[in-house]
C-alpha cells in the first residue's frame, strides 16, 4: 500500500512528541510505531526521497532523540519549528496526491449543465489533477457563471444576457427550492449567503490572480484549490436542489 498522508502525519507527531518530551522514554508502542512508519516511508519510491534526513538517518526513536538533544534546537518551540520545516515537503506532496486522488475518484458531474459548463469543469479538473489549480481558476469561474445563467433560464427567471455571477445568484436565490422553511433554514441560509460572498470574491481573483490575464501575482496553490473546491460545492448543492423539481 502507498504511504498515506495520515501515516506521514503520525510519524511527524511521534518525532515531535519525542523531541518535546511528550512521551515517556519507555513508551514501547511509540518506539515500535516510529520504526514501522519510518521504514515504510523510507523504502517508498515516491515518498522516500522526501523523508527528512533527521528521520532517515535514525532508525529508532532513541537514536533520533540523541540527535535532537545534541542539536542547536534546545527549546520545544525551536524543535517544533525545525521538524515542521523538515516534514513540509513530504506532507505537501502527500496532501496534493490525496487531493488529486479525491478529484479523480469523485469528478463533478451535474444533472443540469450545458456543453460549455461541462467543458469548463473538465478543463478545470484536469488542471487540478495536474497539480496546477491556479490554471483551473478561470475555467471554474466560467463553469459557475455558465451554470448560474443556464439555471436562471431553465427556471424562467428573467436575466440580462450579460448579467454578472453576483446578479444571477441573487436572482436564483428567490427560487422556491432555495427558500426552505424547515427548522434549519435559518442556519442553512447563512451558509448560502456566505457562498454569495465567495462568488463576489471569485471575480477579482479570476481577473487579478489567475492566468485569465497576464497577472504578475498569482494566487497560491492552496488558495486556488480552496476557491475551486468552494465553487464545486456550490455547484453540487444548486444542482441537487434545483433537480428536485424535475
Amino acid at each position: 500500500m502507498p504511504v498515506s498522508l495520515h501515516e506521514a502525519r503520525d510519524l511527524y507527531d511521534l518525532a515531535l512528541g519525542w523531541a518535546t518530551n511528550k512521551y515517556p522514554r519507555g513508551d514501547a508502542m511509540a518506539k515500535s510505531r516510529y520504526q514501522e512508519l519510518r521504514d515504510k516511508i523510507a523504502i517508498d519510491p515516491s515518498s522516500g526521497p522526501l523523508l527528512p534526513e533527521c528521520i532517515k538517518a535514525h532508525l529508532t526513536l532513541g537514536s533520533f532523540f540523541d540527535f535532537i538533544k545534541e542539536s542547536p534546537y534546545r527549546k520545544a518551540g525551536e524543535r517544533h519549528e525545525f521538524l515542521a520545516k523538515q516534514f513540509t515537503p513530504l506532507l505537501t506532496f502527500l496532501e496534493e496526491r490525496q487531493q488529486k486522488a479525491q478529484l479523480k475518484d469523485a469528478p463533478l458531474v451535474l444533472k443540469r449543465q450545458s456543453e460549455l459548463v461541462k467543458t469548463a469543469i473538465s478543463s478545470a479538473e484536469r488542471d487540478v489533477e495536474a497539480g496546477q489549480p491556479v490554471g483551473g481558476l478561470d475555467r471554474m469561474h466560467t463553469a459557475l457563471h455558465g451554470y448560474l445563467r443556464c439555471a436562471c433560464q431553465n427556471e424562467q427567471i428573467d436575466c440580462e444576457p450579460d448579467a454578472s455571477m453576483n446578479k444571477l445568484f441573487k436572482l436564483l436565490r428567490s427560487h422556491p427550492s432555495l427558500t426552505g422553511s424547515d427548522p434549519h433554514s435559518k442556519h442553512v441560509n447563512k451558509v448560502i449567503n456566505g457562498m454569495g460572498t465567495i462568488i463576489d470574491a471569485f471575480n477579482p481573483i479570476r481577473n487579478h490572480a489567475s492566468i485569465a490575464h497576464p497577472n504578475d501575482d498569482l494566487l497560491g496553490k492552496p488558495e486556488a484549490s480552496l476557491v475551486i473546491d468552494a465553487a464545486r460545492a456550490l455547484l453540487r448543492y444548486l444542482d441537487a436542489k434545483l433537480a428536485v423539481d424535475e
